[in-house]
């Protein structure tokens, strides 16, 4: 998958909106949150969660089964060596905690 589709797949499963836009007869471009401007900046930039795993947890944290998708996720026991793992793997490597979280939620609505 390509980060965008990666973002707003992950979008979809967490209920976040995704702003796409498309332009009118006159130039206006019509974003579908309802904004519309004359000039060509998007209203609201999209999240991007393969760029900032961060944002992935903060989502994921709401979650009722966050424990359950960290031990998901978890590789090692070791809490030490957990951590270096899951930096090694997820968030040194952009887009993969999302697409672990995306994964996560599609199993478990």
């Amino acid at each position: 998958m390509k980060p965008e589709e990666i973002n707003k797949r992950f979008c979809e499963l967490a209920g976040i909106h995704w702003h796409h836009y498309t332009e009118d007869d006159n130039f206006v471009l019509n974003c579908s949150c309802g904004h519309k401007t004359y000039f060509y900046e998007n209203c609201c930039a999209n999240p991007d969660f393969c760029d900032d795993p961060r944002l992935v947890l903060e989502v994921m944290m709401k979650r009722e089964d966050y424990d359950d998708f960290l031990t998901k996720i978890r590789v090692i026991d070791n809490p030490c060596l957990f951590l270096s793992r899951f930096i090694d793997d997820y968030i040194m490597k952009p887009g993969k905690l999302a697409l672990a979280a995306i994964t996560w939620m599609e199993e478990n609505p």
